[in-house]
């Protein structure tokens, strides 16, 4: 962990360091961009170090690459709707619920913050269904996925790549056996400030008047599990509202530490990278769904040995890696040109002028996204 004057842009937040401290002087703070990231009570600190030794993003790592790859959809198809593209997570989730385990994964709390919660039921694990699009609060998940593990207890976590390596490390520090310990990553493009997301709930409610009681980061029931669109509802009402405002303007403004992940490739601290299979239409065109695709890399053999249990509940095709590539499986985000004016103007001119000026969306999008519902509709009636 970089507690100096690095550590704004070094930091990834997973909160390792807070988990492995043995005299709790480390807090998750929130820094000027809305990003959480460690402080330490110097009053508390014995200076033993294990904050530094725990920390997995200043390391020079060597994880496994892939074994193998896959491409896959639900067979169930209500839940292939209700995912954001071919229901992988939701496979593995379900096979460890089912065999007695619990799954730790993201969700929305009440005031709609994205957090990550614990389920032990196939009812709560609708919750965590769906994308979102901005860095989760962890809490204290790690240390209750330790408890759980000394009392060989089964357990899912997923996550960003980061947060999964900051686990790994705080259990191997801790030295608990991680057996029964299935982890999962996403192909990641980085992760948003909360701030950025509180402040266009905010927004959102202001321009509307109403309270927000329902967010959904990417809703495919309009225009498909390709596009990228969210929805929203307010207090009292039914029909939803759609938007790609969101989408426009946070893709660029993530955390620094994203600019230079080292998770970003082939070599992955989880056992399976799950994502949206692109080109799948190109590659395996008989195998593809209109509803969803997910590709699966599976990097262990405790995942394959995992596998082999989930498979039976997904139409799965065996691909080569090379055939399911993306710009995340490859390197990390770039830093855009203008991330430090975005940042300035925000503190500046306000959120509300941020997220007009940068949301708007091209001609040609607006065009899409007019555009493809209709088509959706005409294909769903044939």
């Amino acid at each position: 962990m970089f507690l100096d004057s690095h550590i704004n842009e070094e930091c990834c937040g997973c909160t390792a360091c807070v988990n492995i401290c043995p005299k709790n002087a480390i807090k998750m703070i929130t820094d000027s961009h809305g990003f959480s990231i460690p402080a330490i009570d110097e009053d508390l600190c014995i200076h033993c170090d294990m904050c530094r030794n725990v920390c997995d993003f200043s390391k020079e790592n060597s994880w496994s690459a892939t074994l193998r790859a896959y491409g896959m959809h639900h067979k169930d198809k209500n839940i292939l709707q209700s995912s954001r593209s071919g229901g992988a997570f939701y496979m593995l989730a379900e096979t460890m619920i089912r065999n007695g385990g619990s799954v730790w994964g993201v969700a929305f709390d009440k005031s709609l913050n994205v957090v990550h919660i614990k389920v032990t039921s196939l009812d709560d694990l609708k919750r965590l269904q769906g994308s979102k699009y901005v860095q989760s609060e962890l809490g204290n998940a790690f240390s209750q996925i330790r408890q759980d593990l000394i009392y060989n207890k089964a357990v899912m976590f997923s996550g960003t790549a980061c947060q999964v390596a900051g686990l790994l490390r705080y259990l191997k520090k801790k030295k608990t056996d991680t057996t029964n310990l299935i982890t999962v990553d996403i192909i990641c493009q980085g992760v948003p400030s909360p701030k950025l997301f509180d402040d266009y709930k905010t927004y959102l409610e202001t321009k509307y008047g109403k309270k927000l009681t329902a967010f959904n980061f990417r809703d495919s029931f309009r225009i498909g599990w390709k596009g990228h669109e969210e929805s929203f509802l307010f207090e009292g009402e039914k029909k939803k509202h759609y938007s790609t405002q969101y989408a426009n303007y946070y893709y660029h403004y993530m955390r620094k530490s994203c600019f230079h992940c080292q998770y970003a490739g082939l070599h992955r601290p989880a056992d399976f990278t799950l994502g949206d299979f692109w080109g799948v239409n190109e590659k395996y065109p008989d195998f593809a769904s209109s509803e969803g695709n997910s590709i699966m890399l599976v990097n262990s053999e405790k995942g394959l040995s995992f596998f082999d249990k989930a498979k039976i509940n997904g139409d799965i095709i065996e691909v080569e890696v090379e055939n399911c590539l993306q710009p995340r499986l490859k390197s990390s985000s770039q830093q855009p040109e203008g991330y430090d004016m975005f940042w300035t103007e925000y503190e500046t001119k306000g959120s509300s002028y941020c997220i007009e000026k940068y949301g708007k969306a091209t001609f040609k999008a607006k065009l899409i996204h007019l555009v493809k519902p209709i088509l959706r509709k005409t294909r769903i009636k044939k």
